[in-house]
């Protein structure tokens, strides 16, 4: 009885035009991504080419590929595999009640929302793989994305710096990402969408509800083997959005923001708080401080300030 009053009956039925539009999204992320790209490196021009694949792995991936070009590679298996946390947050009645959005407009399917905004977050992600230089350092063929999935475990040292690049990408698309919200924030353009005025500090709170869900699958995709997992934690993303991604939102928004950042430690306390009811489902992990200390150490050791292709004024390896 208690499971009936905290979900809706059903799943949402997903059709293959909902897929279409998804992947559609998708493209213009990563359109969105190739501009920047384009903006930033100037005339060392690069090309960002997208594909949705059939593939036995699960998570995205950047190739380097011949003729100045990058590809984003989505499986299909992904789209399915994430569209578990879509669905929760659209079933768990508590977690859609917490939405702001889904009060603002209750009667729609906002999982078309949040793959949006996931994908550009990924996109972002992928693409600052390439940014950092982490693509030169190791070739396509070595980095993988899960770590050692089917294979031995990592070197200590091998398997430290893998971590240290999932951290530096983290921490560059959390600024990407959270610039692109703050332009959209300053022009108000989520006013229509919330169906009010100044509603900043409420797209913060959603935000926040949005992709912890995903992050949790993210993780609860790797190895439950310590010396074979390279991503951060569900919590340790988190903590990156809110040390660098939130700067970079307040750069773009130019007033004061204190009730916008106030909002999104809003919407993580709660969301920490209603998956907690889970008991375990979900949530598996205590939160983890990044060891910031230990990541710049084994970044500096290859020298990977010197592969950047952008020179980042506040690129977090100088400080």
């Amino acid at each position: 009885m208690e499971q009936e009053q905290r979900t809706y009956p059903g799943k949402l039925e997903r059709t293959p035009e909902f897929w279409s539009s998804i992947v559609s999204q998708v493209d213009k992320s990563v359109r969105s991504v190739d501009e920047k790209l384009g903006k930033a490196l100037g005339s060392e021009r690069w090309q960002i080419d997208f594909s949705c694949t059939r593939s036995n792995r699960i998570s995205p991936r950047i190739l380097l590929l011949q003729n100045r070009r990058l590809r984003i590679e989505f499986p299909e298996e992904f789209f399915l595999w994430t569209d578990e946390a879509a669905q929760f947050m659209h079933g768990d009645v508590p977690y859609r009640n917490a939405l702001s959005i889904c009060q603002a407009r209750p009667d729609e399917d906002h999982s078309r929302l949040f793959h949006q905004l996931w994908c550009l977050w990924i996109a972002h992600h992928e693409v600052s793989h390439f940014l950092c230089g982490h693509l030169f350092h190791l070739s396509v063929t070595e980095f993988v994305e899960l770590g050692a999935i089917g294979g031995k475990p990592f070197p200590h040292e091998m398997r430290l710096l893998r971590e240290a690049m999932e951290v530096d990408a983290d921490i560059n698309a959390a600024k990407l990402f959270f610039a692109d919200i703050g332009r959209l924030s300053a022009s108000q353009a989520w006013d229509d969408f919330y169906g009010l005025n100044d509603c900043s500090v409420l797209l913060m709170q959603d935000l926040a509800l949005i992709f912890l869900p995903l992050f949790l699958e993210i993780s609860h995709s790797e190895s439950s083997d310590a010396s074979r997992r390279v991503h951060p934690s569900a919590f340790h993303r988190l903590v990156l959005f809110q040390l660098f991604g939130l700067n970079a939102y307040r750069k773009e928004v130019h007033s004061s923001v204190e009730q916008h950042l106030g909002g999104y430690g809003a919407g993580l306390k709660k969301a920490i708080e209603l998956l907690i009811h889970l008991d375990g489902t979900m949530l598996r992990e205590k939160p983890a401080e990044p060891d910031f200390v230990s990541h710049k150490r084994a970044l500096l050791s290859v020298q990977m300030e010197r592969k950047r292709l952008v020179k980042f004024p506040d690129d977090w390896l100088k400080k």
